[in-house]
Formats: structure tokens, C-alpha cells, sequence
């Protein structure tokens, strides 16, 4: 679980990482200010990692970690948008906000892909190792989604609305029709395009299959788990 947790927090340093490269030319300070966050946010991901399992309320100091680096991380994303989508933090349910709403949908759509995965591997979705099992809705699902998070969903949309997307909301505020449709069609081409993983290439689909039997092996007693830290 706290490997799952550091390397959630570490993948969005990342992504920073990746957005301050292309802006290194044309908006140094922003470049800079992007890699100075990343790299309180990747401090954030090596105390998880250096966490001892012995710890008073483990819970609630790895949550605080994880926390404190997630409001930074939101600060640094709204810092790369334009001020017309109104974006003032991240929001999951009932998201007025165009990039909220996007981030929502796409999730959505991992969340679809991890399940059939987590199914395929013949584990219980709802058998929660970071979000318990009270809630019955996948948890997880939710646990493996952490790490893919950032770099999968986070990355595309940013990629989309930096070159230009228009999100547009219909009259009842969701998005709309061609929106969503543009977010499923880029989703899916990613989702067959290698990204570096484990010292391979290996597309989206094939990184979750890894990280599921992982798991199911993990739990088998045959193998440590290692989560997905995406290099950049």
C-alpha cells in the first residue's frame, strides 16, 4: 500500500516534469517553478517510501504525505491552464468545471479498464488494500488506479487542453456529446501506445495486466509488489 501511495505521489512529480520540459524554451521561469515543485513533491514520495510499517497511525501520516503533495501537485496543473475553464482545484463528484468534469470522464474510463482487469486476474475488486472495504464500490480498483492516475489520464487531458481542445458543456453543465468523444478516442489510442515501464516499452493495457498479476502474486506470497513509477 505504501508503495502504491509513493508512486502515485512520484508519477505526479513526473508529469510536472514533463509539461516543464516543452515550456523550457519559451517560459523558462514556469519551467522552473514546475521542476521546483516536482521536486518537493518527490520529496513527499521518498518519506512514503522510508515510512517504517511499525508507525502509530500509519493511515493517517502516509494519507498526510500524500495529502500535503496533492495540493501542490493541483496548484502547479492549475498554474498550466488557461483562466477560461475555471479550475480552482480538484473535484470529483457533481465537478462544475470543465477540466474537472474531463478529469472525471477519463478516470471513468481507467476505472473500466482496471476492473475487467482486476475481474480477468480472478481478484475481488472490492477487497481494498489503501481504501479499505466499507465502501463497495471497487476499492480495489481504486488502490490500482493510484499510480496510473498521473501519468495515463492527468497527462492526456493537460496534452489535449494544451494544444488547444475546446471542452464544451452543454445547457445542463456535462460535458458534451463531441467532448466526450474526443476524450474516449485519445484515451483508447493511448492506451495502445508504449510508455517506458519495468525497463520495457509496454502499452497502457499491457503495464495494468502486469501490475494486476503482480498483485495476485503478491498476495500468493511469491513475489514482492512493485508499483509503476513513471520516469521522466
Amino acid at each position: 500500500g505504501l508503495d502504491m501511495l509513493a508512486a502515485k505521489v512520484a508519477n505526479q512529480a513526473s508529469v510536472l516534469r514533463y509539461f516543464a520540459r516543452y515550456r523550457k524554451r519559451v517560459q523558462a521561469e514556469e519551467a522552473e517553478r514546475l521542476c521546483a515543485t516536482a521536486n518537493d513533491i518527490r520529496r513527499a514520495s521518498e518519506r512514503l517510501d522510508t515510512l517504517d510499517t511499525a508507525t502509530a497511525k500509519l493511515r493517517a501520516v502516509a494519507m498526510g504525505h500524500e495529502g500535503h503533495a496533492a495540493a501542490q501537485y493541483w496548484r502547479a496543473v492549475a498554474s498550466l491552464l488557461p483562466d477560461c475553464l475555471r479550475f480552482e482545484g480538484r473535484r470529483t463528484r457533481n465537478a462544475a468545471d470543465p477540466f474537472n468534469a474531463c478529469l472525471n470522464y477519463v478516470y471513468g474510463l481507467l476505472y473500466g479498464e482496471v476492473w475487467r482487469c482486476v475481474v480477468r486476474a480472478g481478484l475481488d475488486p472490492h477487497f481494498g488494500i489503501l481504501h479499505g472495504t466499507d465502501a463497495d464500490q471497487g476499492s480495489l480498483v481504486f488502490d490500482l488506479i493510484e499510480e496510473l492516475r498521473a501519468p495515463l489520464a492527468d497527462r492526456l487531458v493537460l496534452g489535449l487542453v494544451g494544444r488547444g481542445f475546446n471542452i464544451a458543456m452543454d445547457a445542463e453543465g456535462s460535458l458534451g456529446r463531441p467532448v466526450r468523444r474526443r476524450l474516449a478516442e485519445t484515451f483508447y489510442r493511448q492506451w495502445e501506445r508504449p510508455v517506458r515501464a519495468f525497463g520495457s516499452a509496454l502499452k497502457p493495457r499491457e503495464l495494468l495486466e502486469r501490475q494486476v498479476l503482480g498483485l495476485r502474486a503478491s498476495l500468493e506470497g511469491k513475489v514482492t509488489y512493485t508499483a509503476f513509477r513513471f520516469r521522466w
